[in-house]
């Protein structure tokens, strides 16, 4: 599982900022799904996560509470543009060339931050018909296999 193990950039608010993992889902279109709508989509995945109610894709920027069936959890979600990623990922400019915007999660190395991440990333991709960039792994990842992976990180937690 390539984004529990290695670290991505450092992050300014997570809670362990010497580190941080990055996951970047890549948005077809706008509007986002609403909160409601992505909550669903990952409902579909059979995680036991939940978003906090602040968790609105149109005013992503910062902090995201989430819930690991009654654990807390966190996690950081940006809107950021398509250029944006390019910049940083030459490599993904035919992938995202007509992309409406790029969500950007980044969390620390604790497993249940992590699993919320991935599981919220992979009810993205369903509700937003979108595809996931991990930049630890450089690969693009569905949203089975980021259910998969938050499955994993869940475990561990056990």
């Amino acid at each position: 599982m390539a984004c529990l193990l290695l670290m991505g950039k450092p992050s300014t608010t997570l809670k362990d900022p010497s580190m941080s993992i990055d996951l970047h889902v890549v948005l077809p279109k706008r509007p986002f799904p609403t909160l409601v709508e992505w909550q669903a989509a990952i409902a579909r995945t059979e995680l036991p996560i939940r978003l906090a109610p602040n968790a609105d894709l149109a005013l992503a920027r910062g902090a995201v509470t989430c819930y690991v069936g009654d654990k807390e959890a966190t996690f950081e979600i940006h809107i950021e543009s398509p250029r944006e990623l390019v910049n940083t990922y030459p490599k993904l400019a035919t992938t995202v060339h007509s992309a409406a915007a790029v969500a950007s999660f980044y969390w620390g190395g604790n497993e249940l931050d992590g699993a919320c991440a991935l599981g919220a990333a992979a009810g993205l991709v369903a509700a937003a018909h979108g595809i996931a960039y991990d930049p630890q792994a450089d690969a693009i990842l569905s949203a089975g296999e980021l259910k998969a992976d938050a499955q994993e990180l869940m475990n561990l937690r056990q």
